[in-house]
């Protein structure tokens, strides 16, 4: 193997192990002295790029990447955590390996599935617009609205993925200047965290409810919250059960099976990813 790899120059090279998995690139580092002590040393983008499509395969793509991935780069807090002899590839393919599926957007699929759902009384509709070659932008905003012949029937949509309950590696979108041009550009700053949050928007609805839709006397409300994997999706709201915490919006209270006081903090700072609802 060694002998086919030292036949190609290294440009050649460099373009075939970026359009390779994961796993086979480090599979011929380990076969190959030539891409473990020359190629990889020298050329860091390599595993640059592959943590970006990594990350895009199970997150979301990061629109503003440059080529080459230049324009991804490690917090300096977070390089501190290797070995100073750690080289620039070493820690990008680490840092791969350590990427995990984060919400991206809403699970609505899941809600459907679950027991006691009905589309005349839960029905759910997605209104996220296609891209121009058919497919989702999964990684942008969850837009629905809740629909059906009946309002006043609890439904929850959960996000796509469990947040994270310990340390985990993240992407942070920075606008920086340049000193020289003064122009700004995206910077993607690969971060460690322990941190998670979401962000929701309510806006008006599409089309008003007919005169004949049936409302069973109940006041319209929305609410917002953590659950665990096992909470009911359909005939419960958040907090109404433990271990569940919710925020209702018909009185501004939280709930945990019982009114609770707690401070609660709803900050945003980069939008990672965001539901709207209507």
């Amino acid at each position: 193997m060694p002998t086919y790899l030292l036949a190609l120059d290294d440009a050649l090279l460099v373009h075939v192990l970026r359009f390779a998995a994961e796993r086979d690139v480090e599979a011929t580092t380990v076969a190959s002295k030539l891409v473990a002590m020359h190629l990889l040393p020298q050329y860091p983008e390599i595993w640059r790029v592959l943590f970006a499509r990594h990350w895009g395969k199970l997150n979301f793509q990061l629109d503003a990447m440059a080529e080459d991935a230049e324009n991804l780069v490690v917090d300096t807090r977070l390089r501190a955590l290797f070995p100073l002899e750690c080289t620039e590839a070493r820690i990008f393919q680490l840092l791969t390996r350590a990427i995990l599926q984060l919400p991206s957007g809403m699970d609505i699929k899941e809600t459907k599935r679950s027991r006691g759902y009905s589309d005349t009384h839960h029905r759910i509709i997605s209104q996220e617009k296609n891209k121009s070659n058919g497919q989702r932008d999964d990684g942008a905003v969850t837009k629905f609205a809740f629909d059906g012949a009946r309002f006043g029937y609890d439904r929850s949509v959960r996000a796509n993925a469990p947040f994270p309950t310990s340390l985990y590696i993240a992407v942070f979108n920075r606008r920086v200047q340049d000193p020289v041009s003064k122009k700004k550009s995206s910077v993607y700053q690969i971060g460690a965290t322990k941190s998670s949050y979401f962000e929701i928007s309510i806006s008006d609805p599409v089309s008003r409810p007919s005169s004949h839709t049936l409302r069973n006397g109940r006041v319209e409300m929305t609410a917002i919250g953590l659950v665990p994997s096992s909470f009911p999706l359909v005939g419960k709201q958040p907090g109404w059960t433990i271990p569940s915490f919710g925020y209702h919006g018909d009185n501004g209270k939280i709930y945990s099976a019982f009114p609770v006081s707690v401070c609660v903090l709803f900050a945003v700072e980069i939008p990672f990813w965001k539901m709207q609802m209507d």
